[in-house]
């Protein structure tokens, strides 16, 4: 009984993380249940980013810090140009111990391109 129980409280301190394409990501920023998070540079995010994005740039020295200061209760969606830097940030997030579930969007803002789906530019 006790294996089961410690089991369980592993797998509920596990953050829900996983990566989905555009078409659902798509959806999940149309819902507005999710907060988009686009971790590129200020330089790609000005050329052409998804309208409700919030800028967490990848490689700026307080990433990190941005990072922590967000709700850890809300569910995440972060981009970026591939998937590479998102998927390298749903991984830290998911080590931070947030509680909402975490998503990175599989093919980045490229894919979202190809699909014509709607950018916003600064």
């Amino acid at each position: 009984m006790k294996i089961y129980f410690g089991f369980f409280i592993l797998f509920t301190a596990i953050t829900f993380a996983q990566d989905i394409d555009i078409h659902q990501a798509k959806k999940m920023i149309d819902s507005g249940k999710v907060v988009l998070i686009d971790v590129r540079t200020p330089g790609e995010f000005s050329a052409g980013h998804i309208k409700s994005a919030k800028m967490i740039d990848f490689y700026a020295d307080s990433f990190k810090q941005e990072i922590e200061k967000l709700d850890k209760t809300k569910d995440y969606l972060f981009y970026c140009r591939s998937g590479n830097r998102s998927g390298q940030t749903r991984n830290l997030v998911q080590s931070m111990g947030f509680k909402g579930k975490i998503y990175n969007m599989a093919g980045g803002i490229r894919s979202w391109r190809s699909s014509s789906y709607p950018e916003k530019t600064n």
